[in-house]
């Protein structure tokens, strides 16, 4: 076996924000007889204004003890006896940690900075120089293998997970239950000792990897702390020892800062002849290929995702184009050019149906039936006050009309009114006109004379809107014909219009 070990603690993301320093402390060591990792995590409160330097007293003293206790101990001594032993090893470290940090304030004293960040509580018993090593509190995990066996002890919270042969990952440390969200065990209890745990094995581990609660934090689960440490794995396997190490040393403020925000700190003991052997590490060859060909058809579905939407929005903006163009555009009559207005169903100077056209932009006029009398023709009886309305036929200048389809005995190119006006004391007159061209469509002239149908009207009939206002008109009532007396195809869809106003009468 060919063991490894390194050590990384970087400061935490809210620690910087904080402008405050970094609490952790780590150390490792290996040479061709046995390889240590050791983390400590120093406490965050304020009353733990020196936990700094604990933790960095804490990881250098049990590396030292450990390197002793390793020298000193026979391996088959410490197999018969391992828990005294490490018991042994644990005392040895508290001891020396409170010696260490006893001298430390001997020659510094708190200083005023210092005891106007504590609680009052705390200000006392350091001021009264109580319990000043709960000042200097920090956790503590180390772990160290021989070829022969290997050993872990621990006292707070953070982590310890080991790889097997079998490529499982486990935690050989029992948990401390006093560990529970901010709270945790410290090596500065008066109680240190029986909250240390231990655990020793001959079987050799793989890999063992020591981290802060700062690492573990950052991950919701355990299975994906052990992800964090497969990737760890494959980088040392294939990758320079000290090119893997830079590597982990540049993502581990990028953890912090998208995970705890706290100081985090990783330590490992490695077995380079084996991490490459195990199946976690040639599984990860495959994973890693199908998460990039996964990564490319993910960005390869945005990338399309995207073009569809950009497609859609140009098609959007052109059609909202098309149709600000069409409201503005000017409309004229496809049959005089004269500009229309929206609502318009009629032009105002040919009298042409508007017809939008595909375009939306111009108008054609609509041919009318031949056989239709035009929309606009009404044909009207005035009867004067006093008259009988039941006129004899042959006195009723509407008899032939009403005797007649109006739609055979009018022209298509005439507009025909029938009236009869009396007025008091004076004869009834009768005025006969001539046909009139019809608001509509313009008719060609024929080339030749045109005949008279024999079906004309009698002479007695009379074109109002050219010679009303020249005859002298007596008040009386105006009955229309109903729609129901005239041809189908003489109706239009509002059914039969008053021609003439009261007003006009």
């Amino acid at each position: 076996m060919r063991m490894q070990s390194f050590h990384l603690s970087t400061q935490g993301a809210s620690h910087i924000k904080k402008n405050k320093e970094c609490q952790d402390a780590s150390e490792s060591y290996n040479d061709e007889n046995c390889a240590i990792a050791i983390v400590c995590d120093g406490h965050g409160g304020d009353d733990y204004v020196r936990s700094a330097v604990g933790s960095a007293f804490a990881a250098s003293i049990t590396k030292n003890n450990i390197l002793s206790f390793i020298s000193d101990v026979n391996k088959d001594e410490l197999k018969r006896h391992h828990p005294q032993l490490i018991k042994t090893l644990q005392a040895s470290i508290i001891s020396a940690w409170s010696s260490a940090i006893h001298g430390h304030y001997e020659a510094n004293p708190f200083t005023e900075a210092e005891i106007s960040v504590l609680s009052e509580r705390a200000r006392r018993k350091y001021l009264q120089e109580q319990r000043i090593e709960s000042a200097y509190g920090t956790t503590l995990i180390a772990v160290a293998s021989t070829k022969d066996y290997w050993f872990g002890i621990h006292i707070g919270d953070g982590k310890c997970v080991a790889v097997n042969p079998e490529g499982k990952f486990v935690q050989p440390i029992p948990w401390d239950e006093k560990c529970f969200l901010n709270a945790t065990t410290s090596i500065c209890d008066s109680d240190a000792l029986n909250s240390f745990r231990y655990f020793y094995s001959e079987k050799l581990p793989v890999a063992v990897f020591v981290g802060s609660d700062g690492v573990d934090d950052c991950f919701s689960s355990e299975q994906q702390l052990n992800n964090l440490y497969k990737t760890v794995l494959y980088s040392f396997a294939t990758s320079d020892f000290s090119e893997a190490v830079d590597d982990l040393s540049d993502y581990l403020p990028r953890l912090s800062a998208k995970g705890s925000g706290d100081d985090v700190s990783v330590a490992a003991i490695l077995d380079m002849d084996m991490i490459g052997e195990i199946s976690v590490v040639k599984e990860f060859d495959k994973e890693k290929e199908k998460a990039r060909v996964e990564e490319h058809a993910r960005i390869a579905a945005l990338k399309a995702e995207e073009e569809r939407k950009r497609v859609e929005a140009e098609r959007a903006e052109q059609l909202r184009q098309q149709q600000a163009q069409k409201a503005t555009a000017i409309k004229r009559c496809g049959h005089c050019g004269a500009r229309l207005h929206p609502g318009m169903k009629f032009c105002s100077e040919c009298g042409t149906r508007i017809v939008p056209t595909a375009s939306g932009s111009t108008v054609s006029p609509v041919q009318p039936d031949p056989n239709a009398t035009p929309d606009h023709l009404k044909i009207i009886k005035i009867v004067p006050f006093g008259s009988d309305s039941s006129v004899p036929a042959s006195e009723n200048t509407n008899a032939a009309v009403d005797s007649a389809p109006v739609a055979d005995s009018i022209p298509e190119d005439e507009v025909i009114i029938t009236e009869k006006v009396e007025t008091a004391g004076e004869p009834v007159i009768e005025v006969a006109a001539e046909s009139v061209e019809a608001v509509g469509p313009p008719v060609e002239e024929a080339s030749e004379p045109v005949d008279t149908p024999e079906t004309a009207l009698p002479s007695e009939l009379l074109v109002i809107d050219d010679i009303a206002a020249e005859i002298p008109v007596q008040t009386g009532t105006v009955e229309i014909e109903a729609a129901d007396e005239m041809p189908d195809e003489a109706k239009t869809s509002d059914g039969v219009k008053e021609a003439v106003d009261a007003d006009d009468v």
